[in-house]
């Protein structure tokens, strides 16, 4: 117990890592909405490698969401298929991180 508490940040964040995961294989995120890509990446090299198919976007121009249509500004962090360069917002793809613990203990017991 004791190190757990001293160490209880990092066992948050690897909480929050680890659900982040879980999330995105329950609910297939992290991959294009189009299935022509899917297909593409299931069978190139990065697949095989446990790579992802999504790219960080490095532009600073607006796009829209693939996803939810939501406008994703320049500044903020998005992301696009490698294939069709399609652009995602984080939710979306599932990449973002719990880290209110009522939400991390809700999703730990469902």
């Amino acid at each position: 117990m004791k190190r757990l508490k001293a160490n209880e940040y990092e066992v948050i964040e690897n909480l929050a890592d680890q659900l982040m995961r879980l999330r995105r294989s329950k609910d297939g995120l992290g991959l294009c909405s189009r299935s022509e890509c899917v297909d593409k990446f299931k069978k190139s090299k990065h697949y095989q490698a446990g790579q992802g198919m999504m790219t960080p976007n490095t532009t600073n121009q607006p796009s829209k969401c693939g996803r939810c249509t939501t406008v994703i500004e320049g500044f903020e962090d998005s992301f696009y298929c490698m294939y069709c360069k399609e652009c995602y917002c984080p939710p979306c793809l599932g990449y973002s991180k719990y880290y209110d613990l009522g939400e991390l203990d809700a999703l730990i017991h469902m």
